[in-house]
Protein backbone atom coordinates (compact mmCIF):
# COMPACT_ATOMS: atom_id res chain seq x y z
CA UNK A 1 0.00 0.00 0.00
CA UNK A 2 2.73 2.17 -0.67
CA UNK A 3 1.67 5.70 -1.64
CA UNK A 4 2.02 7.41 -5.38
CA UNK A 5 4.62 8.63 -5.03
CA UNK A 6 7.08 8.47 -2.41
CA UNK A 7 10.74 7.54 -1.77
CA UNK A 8 11.33 5.01 0.17
CA UNK A 9 15.39 5.24 2.02
CA UNK A 10 17.04 1.81 3.73
CA UNK A 11 18.91 2.38 6.70
CA UNK A 12 21.36 0.51 9.15
CA UNK A 13 20.42 0.28 12.61
CA UNK A 14 23.35 2.89 13.02
CA UNK A 15 21.71 5.04 10.58
CA UNK A 16 23.59 4.00 7.51
CA UNK A 17 22.01 4.80 4.34
CA UNK A 18 21.64 1.57 2.46
CA UNK A 19 19.33 2.21 -0.26
CA UNK A 20 16.89 4.23 -1.73
CA UNK A 21 14.18 3.29 -4.26
CA UNK A 22 12.02 5.94 -6.12
CA UNK A 23 8.00 4.63 -6.43
CA UNK A 24 6.01 5.91 -8.81
CA UNK A 25 3.84 3.74 -10.42
CA UNK A 26 -0.19 4.11 -9.01
CA UNK A 27 -1.23 0.33 -10.27
CA UNK A 28 1.38 -0.88 -7.86
CA UNK A 29 1.73 -0.51 -4.22
CA UNK A 30 4.73 -1.60 -3.61
CA UNK A 31 8.48 -2.05 -4.67
CA UNK A 32 11.11 -4.83 -5.00
CA UNK A 33 14.53 -4.50 -3.55
CA UNK A 34 17.34 -6.86 -4.93
CA UNK A 35 18.61 -7.04 -1.73
CA UNK A 36 21.95 -4.89 -2.79
CA UNK A 37 22.94 -1.38 -1.44
CA UNK A 38 22.85 1.94 -3.54
CA UNK A 39 26.52 1.01 -4.52
CA UNK A 40 25.16 -2.58 -6.03
CA UNK A 41 26.75 -4.30 -2.75
CA UNK A 42 24.94 -7.41 -1.31
CA UNK A 43 23.63 -7.05 2.50
CA UNK A 44 23.82 -9.46 5.48
CA UNK A 45 21.69 -10.87 7.23
CA UNK A 46 20.02 -8.24 10.15
CA UNK A 47 17.30 -5.78 10.87
CA UNK A 48 17.56 -2.73 9.10
CA UNK A 49 15.14 0.30 8.96
CA UNK A 50 12.83 1.77 6.41
CA UNK A 51 11.26 5.34 5.95
CA UNK A 52 8.53 5.63 3.56
CA UNK A 53 8.36 9.66 2.70
CA UNK A 54 5.48 10.83 0.25
CA UNK A 55 3.91 14.38 -0.12
CA UNK A 56 0.79 14.20 1.34
CA UNK A 57 1.61 11.60 4.63
CA UNK A 58 5.21 13.14 5.53
CA UNK A 59 7.61 10.18 7.15
CA UNK A 60 6.64 6.84 7.96
CA UNK A 61 9.54 4.85 9.78
CA UNK A 62 9.91 0.87 10.59
CA UNK A 63 11.90 -2.27 11.01
CA UNK A 64 12.50 -4.92 8.93
CA UNK A 65 14.48 -8.24 8.80
CA UNK A 66 16.39 -9.85 6.62
CA UNK A 67 17.11 -13.99 7.03
CA UNK A 68 18.92 -15.68 3.88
Amino acid sequence: NLPNPCTIRIYTLSGKLVDEIRHNDSDRGYEDWNLTSGVGQAISSGIYLYTVQDQHSGIQTDKLVIVK
